[in-house]
């Protein structure tokens, strides 16, 4: 009765809003009114902000209260939710287009959430399925699945969150769409990390990684947020959700971050033990979320499969991946795909079939009363001598010394991540990097400035160093650390501008060899903004406002061709020179820093243990194949009573596993 009452005082309203508004959907319920619209981005947008303007004055026009903090628009996609955000402002700002600000019980409410999420997940299996039959080859297939695994994250993900059997259906198309439909027993940990290095195509991991992500972007371009939610926030740390069903965008932001282990203290700061996390430092923030999710990956795969403990410590994905992305980029699809199935424990030994619940003797047939392990194939059985040579002999004599452990090393080839005492000391802070603080005194300076950084391929050793050569105020040269956790050698080539920029004052010509951050330093001189959200923002706000700092008269800033032959035209002798001295310094100072001669030769060691080791399953799985090519392995209880295994040593890997 009082809906009935309440939907006749407002159907004036109501038909007001329908009339007007004749491309947008109107559904009410009580107090509720919802408005629907679709099709093309700018038509949708402005059919959308109309007739939410035009519901908000006809129900005011009733003495309804309507509230914009408590209104909600929603767009599916950047490009979509930027047009959504023009078309508003050109109403006059009559609407507020936040959607993490608000810790609302459910943004899309369940009744559309789950059917809308439903559709795009099989939608996005369909894809892979259709993607595992192309016959692109693994990198194609890698580059199609990447790209599928993005446009996953278009839809809002972030927002109302993804439920483990969702994320469980779509890491297993994944995995068959990157594999060819291949992945019996394979570790999607493993595949999904090997053809998308540096990437988390996971699901789940990636919804975590979007969520913190896409919170830190908003901060970044609006401040203002972090007291928009502080209320939310303070609700969800005193009355969590129950697990798996998150109240709103802001209890699943926290949910996502103690999910890593860190603790949500704050919208704008969390901390990892006793280690802060500002969130308003995007750089630093995304390099210490990819971290905590790659350990995250490794964690859950070594205490699911007993295979691969020991990787859950992390594990070393530069050298692991080294020789299969070496293969891939030479096109050798068969030996990536070997690769593949060694690394992510998908070989078919005798032992394997037997627990499987094929009618298989799980003993190796020459070696009686043994079973037939990966790790008997690949270090004991006596069928492969010939095959694994003296230096698998050797490896193999150096893996039973050690009991086979890390078993992910000797059994998948994956190598664990070395020890911190193994590693350099961790990148200083700021406060603590070593740079000039004091300004120099106003005057004409002609700044060379250089960077290096010591085994830059090699995460867990990269240091990172900067410098500057004064010439003719040679003794306010300087060399220091690159402070923080990105240890790169475009930012410490930006660092080394910076630090110059806000030390000299006077008439400042500043003289780089990367002409990658002097285009973007000119651009920024000249009028440029900087966006919050792009890389190294903190840097280039920094930058940009050294442009402006008192006592700065004029800066010059240049790039020269260091590379160039001697004798080229295209580089002074006085610049080359200059160049030549600030590279020294950088040098000299990266040397100091990074790993000492010992780490650096364990290190190696290391990496070439794991690549003999690698080299060694590689020709012993070839080995078996080419004496089985057919393989027996069928599929389902039918197939294992009706077919079984028949040859001495079967695998059920193809002879060319695409």
């Amino acid at each position: 009765m009082a809906n009935g009452m309440l939907h006749l005082f407002l159907l004036r309203a109501m038909k007001a809003t329908t009339d007007q508004a004749q491309e947008t959907a109107l559904r009410t319920y009580a107090d509720d009114w919802r408005l629907f619209a679709q099709g093309l981005r700018k038509k949708a947008a402005h059919d959308i902000v109309g007739s939410f303007v035009t519901a908000t004055d006809e129900l005011r026009r009733t003495g309804m209260i309507v509230s914009l903090t408590k209104s909600v628009i929603l767009a599916s996609g950047a490009s979509a939710r930027s047009v959504l955000r023009r078309t508003a402002e050109a109403f006059g700002a009559k609407v507020a287009i936040h959607v993490k600000d608000l810790g609302v019980d459910d943004t899309l409410a369940a009744t559309r959430r789950v059917p809308a999420q439903r559709k795009r997940i099989g939608d996005a299996v369909a894809s892979a399925d259709r993607i595992a039959r192309l016959p692109h080859g693994w990198k194609g297939r890698a580059r199609l699945t990447a790209s599928l695994s993005r446009n996953q994250s278009r839809w809002g993900m972030e927002v109302t969150g993804l439920p483990g059997h969702a994320a469980a259906r779509l890491r297993s198309a994944y995995v068959r769409a990157a594999s060819g439909g291949k992945s019996a027993r394979r570790a999607p940990e493993v595949i999904l990390a090997l053809v998308a290095l540096h990437a988390f195509l996971d699901p789940a991991l990636d919804l975590t990684r979007q969520t913190i992500l896409n919170w830190a972007k908003r901060v970044a371009g609006d401040p203002h947020l972090l007291e928009w939610v502080t209320q939310a926030w303070t609700r969800e740390l005193g009355q969590p959700s129950p697990p798996g069903k998150p109240r709103g965008p802001v209890a699943l932001i926290v949910t996502q971050v103690r999910a890593l282990g860190w603790e949500p203290t704050s919208p704008g700061l969390w901390h990892c033990a006793a280690e802060p996390r500002d969130v308003r430092d995007t750089e630093a923030l995304r390099n210490h979320l990819d971290a905590a999710l790659a350990l995250e990956r490794w964690r859950g795969l070594a205490a699911r499969r007993s295979d691969f403990a020991g990787a859950e410590g992390g594990i070393d994905e530069e050298a692991s991946f080294r020789g299969p992305r070496r293969a891939l980029g030479k096109g050798k699809n068969a030996t990536f795909g070997k690769y593949a199935c060694v690394l992510s424990g998908g070989t078919w030994t005798r032992d394997r079939h037997s627990r499987a619940g094929y009618d298989t003797d799980p003993c190796c047939p020459l070696c009686q009363g043994t079973r037939e392990t990966a790790l008997h194939r690949w270090w004991v059985c006596p069928r492969w001598d010939a095959v694994r040579g003296l230096q698998g002999r050797k490896l193999a004599l150096q893996g039973e010394a050690a009991g086979w452990q890390p078993r992910c090393l000797w059994e998948c080839g994956l190598l664990p991540a070395p020890d911190p005492d193994d590693c350099p000391p961790h990148p200083p802070r700021e406060a603590d990097c070593g740079k000039p603080r004091q300004c120099r005194l106003p005057g004409s300076y002609l700044v060379f400035t250089d960077a290096s950084a010591m085994r830059p391929r090699d995460p867990y050793l990269r240091r990172a160093a900067c410098a500057f050569w004064a010439g003719n105020h040679e003794a306010d040269s300087a060399a220091w650390a690159l402070p923080g956790p990105v240890q790169t050698v475009y930012r410490a080539e930006l660092y080394a501008i910076l630090v110059a920029l806000e030390i000299f004052r006077g008439d400042v010509e500043i003289v780089s060899d990367c002409k990658g951050v002097v285009d973007e330093a000119e651009r920024i001189r000249g009028g440029g903004g900087v966006d919050p959200t792009s890389r190294h923002a903190d840097l280039w706000v920094r930058y940009s406002e050294a442009l402006g700092a008192q006592g700065i008269r004029s800066v010059l800033l240049r790039w020269v061709p260091s590379h160039e032959e001697e004798g080229s035209d295209r580089i002074s002798p006085g610049d080359r020179a200059g160049n030549d001295r600030a590279d020294a310094l950088a040098n000299a100072h990266a040397k100091r820093i990074g790993p000492t001669a010992s780490q650096a030769a364990r290190y190696d060691r290391r990496a070439q243990q794991v690549e003999a080791i690698q080299d060694v399953h590689l020709r012993i799985l070839t080995a078996a194949q080419e004496a089985d090519p057919q393989g027996t392995q069928g599929r389902g209880p039918q197939a294992r009573d009706a077919r079984p295994m028949l040859s001495l040593i079967h695998i059920s890997e193809p002879t060319r596993p695409y």
